[in-house]
């Protein structure tokens, strides 16, 4: 009799790929789609494995592992969750809910497999009395996760309409140094997966409901501190542009944006301190009046004129022929000056204030 595989696993093309792999190699997959789904399956026939996604609307996995192992006959089978997550702090709640292994997404087929039949093994020497002292089977497994995104940035997707979400998906998932680590199709969604993924970049739609994606933004960053959020909007959303980028986001495209240079042209910027802006939604910030309301230094202004560019400290210095240490001290000075919070909120004031031209933002390529 082939081994009984239990996926749960809400997003239907991760799950009809696992199945896929799964199935060639002989297992016997059987697919749901949630938590409560996942319990009824176990409590009508005992799987062999469990592959368990994380983060599931309703009921999540970690709630659904807890809920697994109260069940007669679940107290020792092996549950693997499957996740983008990555930090300490969350795989200890699973594993404190009762998971054996986490297997980070994306993950490669043949290490799942591997994985797979080594919790097998152990189980099948539980059954049989014996232990894993003196055999080849370690006590626990390291947490699998491929080398080749080991050093990847961690994006997350989040926009209201799937076929947009699979869109940006397409484009990054072969680059190699983008790890898509999660998407959710609403605010809500995306304020609690930020917690759990911890991603270092946020591809967000400003469409979205029940809450506001403004609001969505302020909370992310509450969340994730360090999360650099890129709003993606189409043209008619030009009102949101000052209110996304005051809320903590570090850049502003347009739909048409999406190409994959432009995505990861974006991404490298704001990581590295950065800010970017579509020269229409620049121009749009322009349309504020000129006022020099501020007691900035010549050079002081002469890097507030660089920030709208998304120049790093670095590429500053170098622009200005100063010491990357110099610029942090004016970047801080100018902070403080005008009472903002962000480099991105010193790129509004200067954009509203014509202090920026429409050449320091070219049109990014298509």
């Amino acid at each position: 009799m082939p081994v009984q595989l239990l996926v749960v696993e809400d997003d239907e093309s991760m799950a009809r790929m696992i199945r896929a792999q799964l199935t060639e190699v002989g297992y016997a997959v059987q697919v749901v789609h949630d938590g409560e789904a996942a319990l009824e399956a176990v409590n009508q026939q005992i799987p062999d494995v469990v592959l368990l996604d994380v983060m599931m609307p309703t009921m999540d996995g970690i709630e659904t592992c807890r809920r697994m192992r109260q069940i007669e006959g679940m107290e020792i089978t092996p549950i693997i969750f499957l996740t983008g997550m990555a930090q300490t702090v969350d795989k200890r709640r699973g594993f404190e809910a009762g998971a054996d292994d986490y297997v980070t997404k994306p993950f490669d087929g043949v290490e799942l497999t591997l994985r797979i039949e080594a919790h097998l093994r152990r189980l099948a020497a539980i059954s049989h009395g014996a232990t894993t002292e003196g055999t080849d089977l370690p006590p626990t497994l390291p947490p699998v996760e491929s080398h080749a995104y080991a050093q990847a940035t961690r994006v997350s997707i989040v926009s209201a309409h799937a076929l947009e979400r699979q869109g940006l998906l397409m484009l990054l998932d072969a680059v190699p140094t983008v790890q898509v680590v999660g998407e959710a199709e609403n605010a809500t969604q995306a304020v609690q997966q930020a917690g759990l993924q911890q991603p270092e970049v946020i591809l967000m739609n400003l469409k979205m409901a029940p809450a506001s994606a403004i609001e969505a933004i302020q909370e992310v960053k509450q969340a994730v501190p360090k999360a650099q959020v890129i709003v993606i909007a189409a043209l008619e959303d030009e009102a949101w542009t000052e209110s996304a980028l005051r809320a903590g986001a570090s850049g502003y495209l347009l739909t048409e944006d999406t190409s994959k240079e432009t995505l990861l042209r974006s991404i490298e910027q704001v990581l590295q301190g950065g800010v970017v802006l579509h020269p229409r939604a620049a121009r749009q910030l322009a349309r504020g009046t000129s006022v020099h309301d501020h007691d900035l230094t010549a050079r002081e202004l002469d890097v507030v004129r660089l920030l709208p560019k998304g120049l790093s400290n670095k590429a500053i210095a170098q622009e200005l022929g100063i010491g990357e240490g110099t610029v942090k001290s004016h970047v801080s000075s100018i902070l403080t000056k005008l009472n903002l919070d962000s480099r991105t909120q010193v790129a509004v004031w200067a954009m509203q204030r014509g202090l920026a031209t429409q050449d320091d933002n070219p049109e990014p390529p298509l």
